[in-house]
């Protein structure tokens, strides 16, 4: 009798007697569902259009966890549009995919850089390079490997090397100075008294140069003293 009390008892406590079935609790919230393999949302259009690529760069468009370029209005609002003619859309981004593209940017104003080229601006004609800023303020006016360079004295005449600083001849890569013409006439000339050249550069060499010079009046530097207008002589 004692046996079988004791094997009841340890059934029993084996086998959780009177306890009832253990069921897993049903009050946890489901998991949300995945929307893409990296367990991140899918972006939405209005939050792309919310960041800095979409005005940079004309991504304004969601795709899955990217925002992407696909609106040509996205990407002529663009500042890579406005800078290097990026303003067409392919393949999810902005690029320059028309000449037009790159004519409305500052690649082709500043550097003569108008012709889309492998989904880039591009310099290709010479009168591109003409009318550019490059072309008026450092003298690449002619054109290179598809970019505008300085090779010619015609370029450096071109220039506000020439008109400015006298310096009106392309020498050893570069406009330098080499006729005591160019520098009277150079604007420094008249305002520093820089008329006269030497070593290819234009230098205040006379007392007369700095006299005629609105440093002279202005700042009482009268006297050429090691190729500039000092108040002192020599």
């Amino acid at each position: 009798m004692r046996f079988t009390t004791i094997l009841t008892l340890f059934v029993c406590l084996s086998m959780g007697c009177g306890e009832g079935t253990s069921t897993p609790p049903t009050d946890q919230a489901p998991k949300p569902k995945l929307k893409n393999r990296g367990g991140l949302p899918d972006r939405t259009d209005a939050e792309c259009r919310a960041e800095s690529i979409c005005k940079r760069s004309g991504r304004c468009s969601a795709d899955r966890r990217l925002c992407v370029a696909k609106s040509k209005k996205d990407c002529q609002a663009s500042t890579e549009c406005e800078k290097n003619g990026a303003c067409s859309p392919l393949d999810g981004f902005c690029e320059a995919v028309t000449d037009a593209d790159c004519k409305g940017s500052k690649k082709c104003k500043i550097e003569g850089k108008c012709t889309a080229r492998d989904k880039m601006c591009v310099a290709t004609k010479a009168k591109d390079c003409q009318a550019s800023f490059g072309c008026r303020k450092i003298g690449e006016c002619s054109i290179g490997k598809e970019r505008c360079v300085l090779s010619t004295d015609a370029d450096c005449r071109a220039s506000e090397f020439c008109s400015e600083k006298g310096q009106c001849f392309f020498l050893n890569g570069k406009c330098q100075a080499n006729d005591d013409a160019d520098c009277k006439a150079s604007t420094e000339c008249r305002t520093q008294g820089l008329c006269t050249v030497r070593l290819n550069q234009c230098r205040a060499v006379t007392d007369e140069d700095c006299a005629k010079a609105d440093t002279c009046t202005k700042n009482r530097l009268c006297f050429a003293r090691m190729g500039r207008c000092s108040n002192r002589r020599r």
